[in-house]
């Protein structure tokens, strides 16, 4: 079940750093995604920090055993 929140998570935070890649790179004139890119910010950086903290907590649970 932890593998599968943390694959989860690292699959979550590689799509928002696409879709915030692609927001801040003005490829396309009428882009979507452009009045959402301080929420698609935001939410990486919240994404990196949990995934951090899933990674974390799992290495400290191998540790101890």
């Amino acid at each position: 079940m932890n593998r599968i929140v943390t694959l989860l998570l690292w699959i979550l935070l590689i799509l928002n750093a696409v879709a915030l890649i692609v927001t801040l790179i003005d490829l396309w004139p009428d882009n979507p995604l452009k009045e959402y890119s301080f929420l698609l910010g935001i939410s990486f950086i919240t994404l990196g920090g949990l995934t951090r903290q899933a990674i974390k907590r799992k290495s400290e649970r191998l540790l101890k055993q």
